[in-house]
C-alpha cells in the first residue's frame, strides 16, 4: 500500500497475530491506535512482522514492522516490571546494530498525531492519507499550519500539545546551543530527563553536550547515570560514552558479568555493611537486567538468541511469569 491509496486501514486481520501475542503470550494490553500505527508504517514501506519468531531481536521487544531498506524493526516494548493490565507499552525502533532501542514515542497515538502535524508542517506529499489514518485512531482533525504558528514552532506545538519525544527535546536544546544559550540548552536537557528516567538516552544526550561546554566533571557523571541505565536504552555510541565516563567497554562489561552473576560491587558492598540485602526474587531480576547488558557491552560473546534461555529461567524464578513466557527460547 502507497501513500496514495485510499484506504486508511489495513484489514482488521493484519495485526490479528501481534495483537493474539501481546494478549495470550506477553499478557499484555494493546495499546490503542496499533492497527493505524501498522497502517502507517505499512504505507511508508514498512512490513508487518509476526512477532515471536525472530530470536536475533531484544527478547522484551514485540515487533511489528521491519524496515526493508535498513532492516530496522519498529514495534512495542514491555518493561520486565510494572507490565500488568492496563500497562502502558511505549513505541520503539531498533538501531542499526540490532542491540540498544530508540524510544519514538511514549504511546503509538503521540506518535501518529504527531506524524500527522509533521506531514502538515512539511507539506508532505502524503499529509492527508496520514492525517486520515489520524483520524481513523480517533484522533482530532488536524489544522493546517497551527503548529508552525505557535511560539515555539512545531517543535514546541509537539512537546506542550502532542507528547514528549526524545528526540524533540534534542533538539530544541540544539536550537538554544545554537542561539548562545547554553543554559536554556542545559534546562531542557534536564526537562528531558525528568520525563524519560528510565532511557540512558536523555543522560547520555546531556553528557555531551556538558562535554562540549568543558565541562567535563559534570559530563562524567551524568554519562556514568546513563551507563546505569539498561545498555539497551542508551541510543548511543557506547564506546564514546564509557570515554565520556572515564572508563571502557571492557571495564563496563567486567561489571556486567559481575552482577549477571548475582554479584554486587565493592562500592555497593561497602553501602551496605559487606552485606547482599536483596530477595532472591529481586536477585534474579538483578542479574536478568545485567544479562541483557551483556548482550549490549560484549555482543561477541553474548547475543539475544543466546541468553534467551537463562533469561526465562531468571525471570520464572523472579516470579515474572509472563515476561518469562515471552522472552522464552523460540524454536
Amino acid at each position: 500500500m502507497g501513500p496514495s491509496d485510499d484506504a486508511t486501514t489495513l484489514p482488521g486481520q493484519a495485526i490479528l497475530p501481534t495483537l493474539y501475542y501481546l494478549q495470550e503470550t506477553a499478557r499484555a494490553t494493546p495499546p490503542e491506535g496499533l492497527g493505524a500505527l501498522a497502517t502507517l508504517l505499512c504505507s511508508r514501506g514498512e512490513e508487518l512482522c509476526t512477532p515471536g519468531r525472530d530470536a536475533s531481536l531484544l527478547p522484551l521487544l514485540v515487533p511489528l514492522t521491519r524496515s526493508p531498506a535498513d532492516g530496522a524493526v519498529t514495534g512495542v516494548l514491555r518493561w520486565p516490571t510494572g507490565t500488568g493490565e492496563g500497562a502502558e507499552l511505549p513505541l520503539v525502533r531498533t538501531a542499526a546494530d540490532g542491540r540498544q532501542l530508540q524510544l519514538l514515542a511514549t504511546l503509538p497515538t503521540h506518535y501518529l498525531q504527531r506524524a500527522a502535524v509533521l506531514a502538515d508542517a512539511e507539506g508532505s506529499a502524503d499529509a492527508a492519507a496520514v492525517a486520515a489514518i489520524w483520524r481513523d485512531a480517533g484522533g482530532a482533525e488536524i489544522e493546517p499550519g497551527k503548529a508552525a504558528a505557535g511560539p515555539g514552532g512545531v517543535p514546541g506545538f509537539l512537546v506542550t500539545k502532542v507528547g514528549p519525544f526524545i528526540d524533540e527535546y534534542e533538539g530544541l536544546a540544539r536550537g538554544h546551543l545554537d542561539k548562545g544559550s547554553a543554559q536554556a540548552a542545559l534546562i531542557t536537557c534536564e526537562r528531558s530527563q525528568s520525563l524519560f528516567g528510565a532511557w540512558g538516552r536523555p543522560f547520555a544526550f546531556h553528557a555531551r553536550m556538558l562535554a562540549g561546554l568543558g565541562r567535563d566533571e559534570e559530563a562524567r557523571d551524568l554519562a556514568r547515570q546513563a551507563l546505569s541505565m539498561p545498555l539497551w536504552t542508551l541510543g548511543d555510541d557506547l564506546a564514546e560514552v564509557c570515554a565520556i565516563a572515564q572508563t571502557t567497554v571492557e571495564k563496563l562489561a567486567a561489571t556486567c558479568r559481575l552482577r549477571a552473576d548475582g554479584g554486587l560491587t565493592p562500592e555497593q558492598l561497602r553501602a551496605q555493611n559487606g552485606m547482599d540485602k536483596r530477595t532472591k526474587e529481586q536477585v534474579a531480576l538483578d542479574k536478568a537486567s545485567y544479562l541483557l547488558d551483556l548482550a549490549v557491552a560484549s555482543p561477541d560473546d553474548y547475543s539475544w538468541e543466546s541468553i534467551r534461555p537463562e533469561l526465562q529461567q531468571l525471570y520464572t524464578e523472579a516470579k515474572q511469569v509472563d515476561v518469562a513466557r515471552q522472552v522464552g527460547p523460540i524454536a
